[in-house]
């Protein structure tokens, strides 16, 4: 472990986690309970990207699953989909982070099926072909410098958010929270109207290393969940000081 990671942790107050823990976690982070995904153990061996596979019953099952017959077929178009449900065991081994591959991290569906969001995040992850490894990590700072005018930007507007830093720790999600179920389109308005007409207040002409807000649509694809958008405080990026909430400094705060 680097020093720099040595300092990160020593910051951090670790806890044993609880499901009084989850319940909390969830009670912020809510998206769709029905269906969840995870994260793949091992990097694609052609892409070099490691993904997030939506959780089903009847995932990679002889004479059931298409996958396993090798049929090109999306989850939602299957005659067989039967999608896993969110728990509190599952959020629990996010949080625990026991599994050294990572295979425990979950994301979930922000967009509820009703077309509303309970949250809205805006990416400042790097997801083209210049990525770093499978984390989606920037190759430069230009990121810190547009995540913090965009925090600048909220604070001027009185807009609450929590800024993590990536479990690459080069990149960013800056977390917005309503206190109650609103249209994901409205909420995209919004943030479209952060980035735009609050740029002016803060002569940001442009934000290059913004990859996108979630939800990603405005509307429930046909047949489909949306994006989907991987939880923070990752046990194992944790351990590093990433996947983890920081404040207008960048060191990360205590009591995650």
């Amino acid at each position: 472990m680097s020093e720099t990671e040595t300092v990160r942790e020593q910051f951090i107050i670790l806890e044993t986690i609880t499901q009084k823990h989850a319940q909390y976690f969830y009670s912020f982070f809510k998206g769709r309970k029905d269906v969840y995904s995870k994260r793949a153990g091992k990097p694609n061996p052609k892409t070099g990207k490691t993904g997030y596979y939506t959780q089903c019953w009847n995932y990679w099952k002889p004479g059931i699953c298409p996958k396993y017959e090798k049929k090109k077929i999306k989850c939602a178009d299957c005659p067989e989909q039967h999608y896993k449900e969110l728990t509190g065991k599952v959020i629990m081994q996010h949080l625990t982070g026991a599994r050294e591959d990572c295979s425990d991290v979950i994301g979930v569906y922000p967009m509820l099926p009703d077309e509303t969001c309970n949250f809205l995040v805006f990416d400042f992850d790097n997801h083209d072909d210049t990525t770093n490894g499978d984390d989606y990590a920037n190759t430069d700072e230009l990121w810190r410098e547009e995540v913090n005018a965009l925090r600048e930007i909220c604070r001027i507007y009185g807009v609450d958010i929590l800024t993590e830093r990536s479990r690459s720790g080069k990149g960013a999600h800056i977390w917005m929270f309503f206190q109650e179920p609103v249209p994901a389109r409205t909420a995209r308005l919004f943030g479209t109207a952060l980035l735009t007409k609050g740029a002016e207040s803060v002569n940001q002409k442009s934000f290059r290393t913004y990859d996108r807000m979630l939800p990603a649509q405005d509307h429930m694809p046909v047949g489909g969940l949306g994006n989907l958008i991987a939880l923070p405080l990752q046990g194992q990026a944790l351990k590093k000081g990433n996947s983890a909430f920081i404040d207008q400094d960048w060191n990360v705060y205590p009591n995650q």
